[in-house]
């Protein structure tokens, strides 16, 4: 398309023209560009809904659309939450012009409490993050690893200990929310200590380095979608149902299959116009 069209100046295009200031030879080889491609991809496409009804599908790895459409999944069937959260954004902002990235943003604690809690429900990369052992082995949690063995733990697995997040696969906004009726300092470590087993983005040098663009998209869309719509849930794809197997059987919980990130179908949700 670029050579048809000198004019396109997509990311891809960018990528494909970029030249070396020290040789003049183009920077990134073909192969090269496919991989940047793949990132780019796996790293998270958008999917804003229209004023329908809409099968929120990520079909492969749109990890931005994968965790909106378990935000969707959740507030549509927690009433309560969903309340709370549109009276917050509608009373953060005047207009949707308004709407932008800061601190009024920032301070909508029930948006990014609804946000974090369906990420731990469901977070986008379910399987095991591997690391090989290095020479000699290493001990975890008091078992010996030889050298070579590749192990892991689930971000899922991490997310439902139970010691961690009391009732692990009930979908509670509270957890992210100080209780004022209790002791705030205790409050605050208690929201520290389930932080340290919260890693939907994983943790340390490798962690995903879009971890802030992707938790600033998902705060706008949101809020845009809640300032300017009302929707409901319109059906029950997604869901865990009696008979769909081993760990697949709990209603209300939505189910996601684990690939390099996430595949999952629905969920199935009704959007209209808010009247403003």
């Amino acid at each position: 398309m670029g050579e048809k069209d000198p004019s396109i100046k997509d990311v891809f295009g960018l990528f494909s023209s970029a030249v070396d200031p020290d040789t003049g030879e183009l920077a990134l080889a073909p192969l090269d560009v496919r991989r940047n491609t793949g990132n780019f991809i796996i790293a998270g496409k958008s999917l804003v809904p229209d004023f329908c009804i809409l099968q929120l599908i990520s079909k492969g790895s749109d990890t931005t659309a994968s965790s909106i459409s378990a935000s969707f999944f959740y507030l549509a069937r927690n009433p309560t939450a969903y309340a709370k959260v549109a009276q917050e954004v509608r009373a953060a902002f005047r207009s949707v012009s308004d709407i932008r990235a800061g601190p009024v943003l920032n301070n909508c604690v029930y948006l990014r409490a609804a946000i974090n809690e369906s990420l731990r429900m469901a977070p986008v990369a379910t399987q095991p993050l591997w690391r090989e052992a290095d020479p000699g082995g290493c001990m975890v949690d008091g078992q010996q690893i030889p050298e070579g063995l590749n192990v892991g733990a689930a971000i899922f697995s991490l997310h439902h200990r139970p010691e961690a997040f009391p009732d692990p696969y009930k979908w509670d906004l509270g957890r992210w929310i100080i209780d004022p009726t209790k002791d705030e300092e205790a409050e605050k470590e208690r929201i520290k200590e389930i932080s340290r087993s919260f890693a939907p983005f994983s943790v340390g040098p490798r962690q995903c380095i879009a971890k802030n663009f992707a938790l600033m998209e998902l705060m706008l869309t949101l809020a845009n979608v809640f300032y300017q719509l009302d929707f409901e849930s319109a059906g029950t794809l997604g869901e865990g149902k009696e008979g769909a197997g081993w760990g697949r059987e709990r209603e209300g919980e939505f189910q996601l299959k684990s690939y390099f990130t996430s595949y999952m179908d629905g969920p199935m949700i009704r959007f209209k116009r808010r009247e403003l």
